[in-house]
């Protein structure tokens, strides 16, 4: 193995990503050494490449090796790790709580308030090797793909946008944005017994749209060639839509979702905000509506359980996946993102 490897990192404050050399990271005796095989491109890279606002508390951790969903082979393991062995085929959960503080004490580690998280906090994914604590590994069944292993993180963040909006079965669903978590959480709302599901997004996503169709979408609207409110009023019959899932993050559709779900309804949350969002609460409030926020993943061994086990499921979860690159053309991947050119773009090649 060599002593350096290539990584992306966010190096500076100014818009951009580096390609840098730099050590193999070495492990702790709790940590393993992985060997990326599969890396995605996320929403949150993009924001942290724009250095939009809501990134800034990364600052004290430049330069940064952002990557967080990923798959891959162990080549590496500390003296005290008991659960993984040399060439284990792994996912990894992106956060390592600390044990300590209140939420781990009482059982939400994936609120912890000092965890650790690879491509936010410490060296990510989008490298030839990645280190982690012994407690994120998720062990990849037989048979599971680098690709699938790779889209189980983004699957979850859709699932768990899904889940916590608490739809029911039969419920007219509307989800914003048809890019990967808008995409999974289509697959997630399908799969809980959703009715009627709606996504949209705008003449941009012509590409996108059409594939949400074959994912199961019964209807596809672009919000800048008609009104979204009105299309949905009209899809139910006056009454609006159960449950809208917000998967794009844009703080002018936080008002959108409101207006186009019923009394009673809920608007879920899953996008990553760059500025505030304003709303009438007003009306919220009068019509009983609810906002919920559904941050990072759904359990990552369910998600695996659920993706290894429908193959149907497995088949369409891969589709996502449209562009599959070498590390070294990063930029011109996050320019693809930039400019909703592709879907997911994982990195399979780190030489």
């Amino acid at each position: 193995m060599s002593k350096t490897m290539l990584a992306a990192a966010k190096t500076s404050t100014k818009p951009g990503i580096e390609l840098i050399t730099v050590s193999v990271p070495e492990i702790s005796d709790k940590e393993v050494l992985v060997k990326v095989m599969a890396s995605g491109l996320c929403g949150s890279d993009i924001h942290t490449y724009l250095w939009e606002e809501t990134m800034h508390y990364k600052e004290k951790y430049l330069p940064l090796i952002l990557g967080h969903e990923f798959s891959g082979e162990v080549v590496a393991v500390g003296k005290a790790v008991q659960t993984v062995k040399l060439g284990d085929h792994v996912l990894a959960k992106p956060s390592h709580p600390c044990g300590q503080c209140w939420f781990c004490r009482n059982h939400q580690p994936q609120n912890c308030t000092h965890r650790e998280i690879c491509g936010t906090t410490k060296a990510g994914a989008f490298a030839q090797y990645c280190a982690i604590h012994e407690d994120q590994v998720v062990h990849m069944p037989e048979g599971m793909t680098w690709d699938q292993g790779a889209i189980v993180e983004p699957l979850g963040v859709g699932a768990n946008c899904a889940i916590r909006s608490g739809l029911g079965y039969g419920d007219f669903v509307v989800i914003s944005g048809p890019g990967p978590i808008g995409l999974t959480a289509l697959l997630a709302a399908r799969a809980l017994g959703a009715g009627r599901i709606a996504i949209y997004g705008t003449a941009r996503d012509e590409k996108r749209l059409a594939l949400a169709k074959e994912l199961g979408a019964d209807y596809t609207l672009m919000g800048d060639q008609c009104d979204i409110v009105q299309e949905i009023k009209d899809l139910t019959g006056g009454q609006g839509a159960d449950v809208a899932l917000e998967c794009v993050g844009r703080s002018a559709l936080l008002q959108t979702n409101l207006d186009l779900v019923r009394k009673l309804g809920t608007v879920c949350c899953a996008g990553v905000y760059s500025t505030p969002a304003t709303f009438n609460l007003d009306d919220t409030v009068r019509n009983s509506k609810r906002i919920i926020g559904a941050y990072a993943g759904y359990s990552f061994e369910r998600s695996v359980q659920w993706i290894t086990s429908n193959n149907v499921l497995a088949e369409k979860a891969v589709k996502i996946i449209s562009h599959r690159s070498h590390l070294r053309d990063i930029e011109a991947a996050f320019q693809r993102a930039m400019g909703q050119e592709n879907v997911k773009e994982i990195f399979t090649r780190f030489d």
